[in-house]
């Protein structure tokens, strides 16, 4: 079934992907955050609070992203375009093409749980 969906749509390391609007709290510039030793996340400073800092690519931006009630941040990703999509379950229509959503709160865990390589 069609929905429209409120959505960030953004291209990273793992591929062109949408955030729901609903879990973005501000598009900032791309942090230098602070590194946690054993693990593949920082943490940086977003308005006076820390945020878990999880890198996904190169890109110019960061998603500051509310993730049960704490701030994550998704950093190097590019923002394609920001709006309302029609939606399919876990997936948006845009460019002729269904774009998968971001579980964000299941790339925080896998990022805080994995240790560096």
């Amino acid at each position: 079934m069609r929905e429209r969906v409120a959505a960030v749509l953004i291209d990273s390391s793992l591929g062109r992907r949408y955030v729901q609007a609903s879990l973005v709290r501000r598009i900032d510039a791309r942090p230098s955050p602070t590194a946690i030793p054993g693990t593949r996340v920082g943490l940086s400073l977003v308005a006076s609070r820390s945020a878990v800092t999880i890198d996904l690519g190169s890109g110019p931006h960061a998603l500051v992203c509310d993730v049960d009630g704490e701030l994550a941040l998704l950093a190097g990703v590019d923002v394609e375009q920001v709006g309302f999509f029609d939606g399919h379950e876990d997936a948006i229509d845009f460019d002729g093409a269904r774009v998968p959503r971001l579980d964000v709160r299941a790339v925080a865990l896998a990022a805080l749980t994995q240790e560096q390589p």
